[in-house]
């Protein structure tokens, strides 16, 4: 049973990375850090931060449906995609400060700050360590608790067909290789394709110690977020709780939030069209404030 659940969800997972982006890429320095990015569309800005091991592709669907009216920057997050890891290290603070430094050296003037599953745990930290620098904030696909409960273990039990903290296994990828080929044929083309053929190996690796301690932020961190939020979750969220979203929230003190209906933790690429016109209405309206 676990292994047909890993292979859907690897299948739902491959056509989330398969997500096209017809952005053109730029690069940027920051610090020492290499960052591709596309910048599409005209408006207010709205800086996008993608999931954990996937790239800047995934916003696709939310790009063609947002640059009408928004600019849209969609960075590929340290060690993912067309950025390079000269540190080799990866921490959910350590992205938050890249997500401050790709700011400030585009020039951006109070932009909105949008995440989705790992960008949305780095949007939280980055609101709280950068207070003013960013008009609004969309939390997708996360909540304040990582790898705080069985229900999260389980997730990653579904998504890798393994649910153990601390180091990942070659055996685990190995595994991903023959279980799911095309999925993780698509996880390399993402992150280097055959001139490294090995680099998504090397991602998960780095990530995994991050991905499973338990961390949570607290409330009264959150409560320092002074400016609207968002908070979207799938009601059938393979990683987070719906009650921890609300909770998140409650605690923010111009929180909301959306719960798309029967979604999974795919929500955005399972009900698009639900997941734009959520986010959407939330901009327009905080705008307005």
């Amino acid at each position: 049973m676990i292994r047909h659940m890993f292979l859907a969800a690897a299948v739902a997972m491959f056509g989330l990375a398969d997500a096209v982006d017809a952005q053109d890429r730029s690069t940027v320095m920051v610090g020492d850090l290499t960052v591709s990015y596309g910048d599409t569309g005209t408006g207010t800005p709205i800086v996008l931060v993608h999931g954990g091991g996937l790239t800047s592709r995934m916003w696709g669907g939310f790009v063609e449906a947002a640059a009408p009216t928004h600019r849209l920057l969609t960075p590929d997050t340290r060690n993912h995609g067309g950025t390079d890891n000269p540190s080799g290290t990866f921490t959910y603070d350590l992205a938050a400060e890249d997500l401050a430094g790709f700011i400030a050296a585009l020039g951006l003037e109070q932009p909105v700050v949008m995440g989705y599953s790992d960008g949305g745990i780095i949007v939280q930290k980055f609101l709280i360590a950068h207070p003013g620098v960013a008009s609004a904030a969309v939390i997708g696909g996360a909540t304040n608790r990582v790898a705080a409960d069985d229900h999260y273990m389980a997730g990653m039990r579904t998504f890798y067909g393994y649910d153990q903290r601390g180091d990942l296994p070659d055996e685990v990828l190995d595994a991903l290789e023959v279980n799911a080929p095309d999925f993780a044929g698509r996880l390399k083309a993402l992150h280097g394709g055959d001139a490294a053929p090995d680099r998504w190996r090397d991602l998960h690796q780095l990530a995994w110690p991050v991905w499973t301690t338990e961390m949570v932020i607290p409330d009264e961190q959150l409560a320092t977020i002074d400016l609207p939020v968002l908070v979207i979750l799938g009601q059938n969220d393979d990683f987070f709780r719906s009650e921890d979203a609300l909770a998140l929230a409650e605690a923010l003190p111009k929180g909301e939030i959306a719960l798309i209906p029967g979604a999974s933790h795919s929500a955005f690429r399972e009900r698009p069209e639900i997941f734009a016109a959520l986010v959407l209405d939330f901009l327009t309206r905080s705008t307005a404030q």
